[in-house]
């Protein structure tokens, strides 16, 4: 019995010594004579998952991350696992991206603790330095042949395609994490500047209008083009985007520019940029972004808007007092593009103390081929006085307050300020 119960003893402190997790799981291991990274993962155990793959995954980005956690704290990480081994794309906070392709790592050892999955991974940090270095020296050369590519004047290449060498080399960069490198960052930065620099050093843009007055709320007639010009050989085909300070402005078919409304400002100064969505397509949100960033290609155009003729036609008394409003927006004139007609009613009723006068006022403004662009109702405003001539003239007061704060706004809005 006495034997048993020691052989027992002995089975039973085996199996607690087998059930004690490995001490990695807890606490990863440090090489310091840095020739070894390692990594550790986990997941739950779900058989209806492929759980072996997480913990794997996050062992090999806990590995990515300390090899490039000098480089930025901000970053985040996604994880793709490709031919070329498994890569950690690190987009940081100033929407740049790169990537790390892990190699020369290996899994260790697996275990399995109250109820989750454990990996352990290892990598050569000499090897994987060694074949880093190999793919930036690999990279960098094929990006200076695109680049060059970009800024070549024996070859026909449209200014579109030009950028897209130039896109390409960003790509390439970004892949190989050549901005990070320390043999190459510094040169790779300068290089794709410079060929965006030299590129567009050969290409011009201009905003033309002809040489004629533009009218506040008369969008119409106010048209012009873009001209690209450039001593690049290929097609000089471009995409743009046109900001304005005032009003509304687009470019559209063969680079032509118009004017959807002038708003209410005498001048309006134009900004045009490349639209990068059109020039280059194919380019991802972060590529655009540098380009936009970097981008000295721009053309600055200022158009002035003329206050809009505009007749006035009615009751001489009505009219005097409508345009101390009117003048304000308006260039008051005998004959001109707009004409605001005013139909208008007067009665006085009472009598002695109490003489009440009322004016009733419908507006209609057309353009110069009488086409009507706005209208009213019948609108009254009236005035007491015990004076005859103070009720007229409170009366017209009281319609010109009610022109100037209800009228003309509406008045200003049918032209599309």
């Amino acid at each position: 019995m006495l034997v048993f119960g020691l052989a027992s003893l002995v089975l039973a402190g085996c199996g607690v010594q087998k059930n004690l997790p490995p001490e990695w799981i807890a606490s990863k291991p440090i090489d310091a004579g840095r020739e070894f990274v390692y990594g550790v993962g986990s997941s739950f155990v779900n058989p209806n998952i492929p759980y072996q793959n997480t913990a794997r995954e996050a062992a090999l980005s806990d590995m990515a991350q300390e090899l490039v956690s000098s480089v930025s704290e901000t970053s985040q990480f996604l994880q793709k696992e490709n031919k070329l081994g498994y890569s950690s794309v690190f987009t940081s906070n100033v929407q740049s991206h790169t990537a790390l392709k892990l190699s020369h790592y290996h899994q260790v050892e697996s275990a399995v603790h109250e109820g989750r999955y454990y990996v352990l991974y290892k990598l050569d940090l000499e090897g994987f330095e060694r074949a880093k270095a190999e793919r930036e020296r690999e990279a960098y050369a094929w990006i200076n042949k695109s680049l060059a590519q970009a800024v070549s004047t024996e070859d026909s290449y449209s200014i579109s395609q030009r950028y897209q060498f130039l896109v390409q080399a960003l790509e390439r960069a970004r892949e190989e994490h050549l901005e990070f490198s320390n043999e190459y960052g510094v040169q790779i930065a300068k290089e794709l500047f410079g060929t965006l620099q030299k590129l567009e050093q050969n290409i011009e843009l201009e905003i033309n209008f002809p040489e004629q007055l533009f009218y506040l709320g008369l969008a119409k007639p106010v048209k012009g083009t873009v001209r690209v010009r450039s001593s690049w050989k290929g097609e000089q085909d471009m995409g743009f985007k046109l900001e304005s300070s005032s009003g509304s402005f687009e470019v559209g078919p063969n680079n032509s520019v118009f004017c959807v409304k002038t708003g209410d400002q005498e001048r309006a100064e134009l900004l045009l940029e490349p639209d990068w969505t059109t020039v280059v397509p194919n380019a991802t949100l972060e590529q655009r972004n540098w380009l936009q960033l970097n981008s000295m290609l721009k053309a600055r155009e200022i158009i002035r808007f003329e206050k809009t003729p505009l007749m006035v036609k009615g009751d001489l008394a009505v009219v005097r007092e409508l345009e101390v409003g009117l003048a304000k927006k308006f260039e008051l004139a005998t004959e001109a593009p707009l004409e605001l007609k005013v139909e208008s009613k007067h009665y006085s009723t009472g009598s002695g103390s109490a003489i009440k006068h009322v004016i009733q006022v419908r507006y209609n403004l057309t353009n110069d081929q009488n086409q009507s662009i706005w209208s009213s109702q019948w609108l009254e405003s009236k005035a007491i006085s015990a004076s005859s001539n103070s009720a007229v003239n409170s009366a017209l007061q009281s319609m010109y307050e009610d022109f100037v704060y209800f009228i003309l706004p509406q008045i200003l809005r049918a032209l599309d300020y």
